[in-house]
């Protein structure tokens, strides 16, 4: 080991790849977050439209939006509790490396590894769950389109 090879310099180096992907989904989560209190308000209003309305032809449709935006805004729930879970895998390799540099084991390093293989994996899962939310026919942007005319 020379003198610039010190533990703690090298321990924080090996940590930034695993902090970008932690910010990146603390960014997607709090977009998410946004996202699904925006329509757990619209689907409060559709429901107190359902109740306040005089005109029994607006239920179908008053309805049909209020399965659409539920199903959309569990699948949104989903997507943002994986992002959570990525988020703490990717937590645990960062202090995982942490530990590895201190010991020089390759074994907790290996662990490591693991938990941002996992993170990222699981946070890629919870992308293509938004993405179906968003899926034209299936997702947020389909229920404007589904207006009878």
């Amino acid at each position: 080991m020379t003198a610039m090879e010190l533990a703690p310099v090298t321990a924080i180096a090996d940590m930034v790849a695993p902090v970008v992907l932690i910010t990146t989904g603390v960014l997607l989560a709090n977009g998410l977050l946004s996202t699904y209190t925006v329509k757990i308000d619209r689907i409060r209003a559709l429901k107190r439209e359902r109740t306040e309305t005089s005109s029994p032809e607006k239920l179908p449709e008053i309805d049909q939006q209020l399965a659409t935006m539920t199903r959309r805004v569990r699948l949104l729930h989903g997507a943002v509790l994986m992002i959570f879970g990525a988020i703490a895998s990717l937590v645990l390799a960062v202090v995982s490396i942490g530990v590895a540099e201190l010991h020089r084991s390759e074994t907790v390093g290996d662990v490591a590894l693991g938990f941002v293989i996992a993170g990222a994996a699981i946070m890629l899962g919870g992308l293509v769950v938004v993405a179906f939310a968003y899926a034209p026919g299936r997702g947020l942007l389909g229920c404007a389109n589904q207006r009878p005319g």
